[in-house]
């Protein structure tokens, strides 16, 4: 009966698992998919080592046609990263495996001089990442070094990608503030922007920050946006630097195809007496109104014509009558 008992068990948790692996719903395999990777690889040290505190930070823009297999990572950002890590020398790669995932590998150095690098699977039936981890090199002398893994904490969201852009030109209002929970203040932005998509320029004017707290350096503040063809993202950058000294960075991405603004952040930093600073992450909130330039400037034909050819038929049939 025990015996009985356990084939049972083990024939429901076998179901079970068949169940649970039909139930995954995968995306079509012939669309192009968009989003953003982000996260953190952190050496895995004690507490006393060097390294404790280190954290080596990636985001970056991510298209995957699966279709034709071909993987596009853009738009890489280290900001953030504790040793910095110098851009210059980093390399981001992501392919398709003979086994189907994605493998997503990451290398550079840090600004210590540090060799690193971090691998990532992914499987493109849902873009679950599978596992993320990677290795820190810290020389010895010339031919000698220590190696430390690294934790990888990372995340991936995409959908279809919205890439058919408009035509024309379009106009609008951006609108809203950047704020943090850990320091006071707010930073209040509002601008005029047009997307000329014929020539792919993109300007920001008109830019006001009036109410932002503390006043910022509008003779240091640089506002720019860029249309990307190949994601159909408008990236928006603003820096400068508020009244008190201190440095600030946004950052705006927005679907060309509709307008939205898909994420909205940036950071301020704050020199410390010691040297050095801390940065302190901001969330943006904000709102974009858009619509066809000059789509309000034009009256509407029925508003204004009818009216007047009333009256011109009206003044003919009096003078009929006259006659």
């Amino acid at each position: 009966m025990k015996k009985l008992n356990l084939i049972t068990v083990l024939a429901l948790i076998l179901l079970l698992s068949i169940a649970n692996t039909s139930a995954k719903q995968c995306l079509p395999n012939d669309g192009t998919y968009c989003g953003t990777l982000s996260g953190t690889y952190t050496p895995d040290v004690k507490k006393e080592h060097p390294l404790y505190e280190a954290t080596f930070v990636l985001k970056a823009d991510f298209k995957a046609d699966l279709q034709s297999q071909m993987i596009t990572i853009t738009n890489i950002d280290t900001s953030g990263s504790n040793p910095s890590i110098d851009e210059s020398n980093l390399n981001v790669i992501a392919t398709f495996e003979k086994n189907g995932f994605i493998k997503v590998v990451a290398t550079g150095k840090c600004g210590m001089g540090y060799p690193f690098y971090g691998e990532m699977i992914i499987d493109p039936c849902d873009f679950s990442i599978k596992s993320n981890s990677g290795y820190v090199r810290v020389p010895l002398s010339i031919s000698e070094y220590t190696q430390y893994d690294l934790i990888g904490d990372f995340t991936l969201n995409v959908e279809q990608c919205c890439e058919q852009l408009p035509d024309g030109t379009y106009c609008g209002t951006l609108e809203g503030t950047y704020c943090s929970q850990d320091i006071q203040g707010i930073f209040k932005l509002k601008a005029n922007i047009q997307a000329d998509f014929n020539s792919g320029i993109i300007r920001i004017t008109n830019v006001d920050t009036t109410g932002s707290y503390p006043e910022i350096d509008e003779g240091s503040l640089n506002v720019v946006a860029i249309l990307d063809e190949d994601t159909g993202i408008i990236k928006v950058t603003a820096t400068g630097t508020c009244n008190m000294g201190y440095p600030f960075y946004g950052e705006m991405l927005i679907k060309a195809c509709d307008f939205s603004i898909s994420s909205s952040s940036g950071y301020v930093r704050i020199p410390l007496p010691t040297g050095g600073y801390s940065q302190y992450d901001l969330t943006g909130d904000f709102t974009l109104d858009i619509g066809e330039c000059g789509q309000n400037e034009v009256p509407e034909f029925p508003t204004i014509v009818l009216p007047i050819a009333t009256i011109i038929g009206l003044a003919l049939v009096i003078q009929r009558r006259k006659n």
